[in-house]
């Protein structure tokens, strides 16, 4: 990630033209590379008061601000920024943003890198499948049943392929549908069972693992049709914070159009994707993008991006983006595709068996 410090030249001195006259004022640019959007984030939240940039703050002033907000250290050392910015009279008016573009001078593979979150990975491309028909339909030839956890009233649990931890499993309506959980409005049934097995997977992942659920759904149609379904994948409690929440809007950011929200509306997020409003022309036709981001074993917050379909708003959202999150959060590229990630069928039925039977008391009457 590239945050570029820029600043207006006020040098009084300034070197000598020949003529004894002052320079004019012009605008610097330099870039500061971080090993990830999280990295970026903090940093530059820390140095400025704003995760969107803003001048520089005083050492003085941001302790202030921090100890005012109740904010604790980020992680990052930013005085070891400031460091290479001490020169007071040189730093007057440095402001740090976060850069649009990769710097003209990037390769092709640096520019890969930029967006996506620092990792030198490139996103990759695996030959299409040979499968037509859905493979998450339970009556389909292609449905892998040696992945299937256990099956509820209108929605199954399964373990996906290429899992990127023990507790990574897949939430399926086992009736088929292509709208997302959220966006079809005869769904109401599924999204309320899908949020109480939500609720005990978190229960579970905190006492097996001692991680936090980090939760998604894209739910946008892909050329070989869609069936929905929603990942939850654990993730160590020092990461599933702040670290995962500008991790992701970080890179959402770097994706034109791609405006990831928080939520904090009362309103239910079934109203709020299937209703239209004045900013929107294609109420839930274009999709969305879904994810619950924790804070703690049980509570989260709420992101939604709304794909608007035919509007110039419309954003490109990778297929994989919420694994390549947890590639950039993790320094994992490889967790970035699913098919990277694959097992052979012996290790995936070990895998779910033994979810299978450490998940079992959650969701049985006994367990309730």
């Amino acid at each position: 990630t590239s945050v570029p410090g820029g600043g207006d030249d006020d040098d009084d001195g300034g070197d000598d033209d020949g003529g004894g006259g002052q320079q004019p004022s012009t605008k610097n640019y330099g870039f500061l590379e971080f090993a990830s959007h999280a990295a970026a984030s903090m940093a530059i939240a820390s140095l400025t008061g704003s995760t969107d940039g803003g001048l520089l703050l005083g050492k003085e002033e941001r302790n202030n601000k921090n100890n005012n907000n109740g904010s604790s250290s980020s992680g990052v050392d930013v005085d070891h920024v400031e460091e290479l910015l001490q020169d007071k009279e040189h730093c007057r008016g440095i402001a740090l943003h976060w850069a649009k573009e990769p710097p003209p001078s990037l390769t092709k593979r640096d520019h890969q890198k930029h967006n996506n979150g620092g990792l030198s990975f490139q996103r990759s491309h695996f030959p299409p499948d040979s499968r037509t028909d859905c493979w998450f339909c339970l009556a389909s030839p292609s449905c892998e049943r040696h992945l299937i956890s256990s099956v509820h009233d209108q929605v199954y649990v399964a373990m996906p392929k290429g899992p990127v931890d023990p507790g990574h499993v897949l939430l399926v309506p086992v009736t088929h549908t292509s709208r997302g959980v959220l966006g079809d409005a005869s769904a109401s049934g599924i999204s309320e069972e899908m949020d109480e097995l939500k609720s005990k997977l978190r229960k579970h992942a905190n006492d097996m693992y001692q991680k936090n659920v980090f939760v998604f759904e894209r739910a946008i149609q892909t050329k070989g049709g869609y069936h929905t379904h929603v990942q939850c994948i654990p993730i160590e409690k020092d990461l599933s914070t702040t670290k995962l929440e500008a991790t992701m809007i970080g890179m959402a950011k770097s994706i034109p159009g791609f405006d990831l929200k928080e939520i904090n509306s009362d309103l239910a997020l079934s109203g709020i994707i299937q209703g239209n409003d004045d900013d929107d022309d294609g109420g839930a036709d274009g999709g969305y993008f879904y994810a619950e981001v924790p804070v703690s074993a049980t509570e989260f917050k709420r992101f939604l991006y709304r794909d608007r379909g035919t509007t110039k708003k419309r954003a490109v959202v990778p297929l994989q983006f919420g694994r390549e999150v947890i590639a950039s959060l993790l320094g994992k590229p490889d967790f970035a595709h699913w098919k990277a990630c694959v097992v052979d069928q012996e290790q995936e039925t070990e895998i779910t068996v033994a979810f299978r039977e450490s998940f079992a008391k959650y969701h049985s009457s006994d367990g309730e």
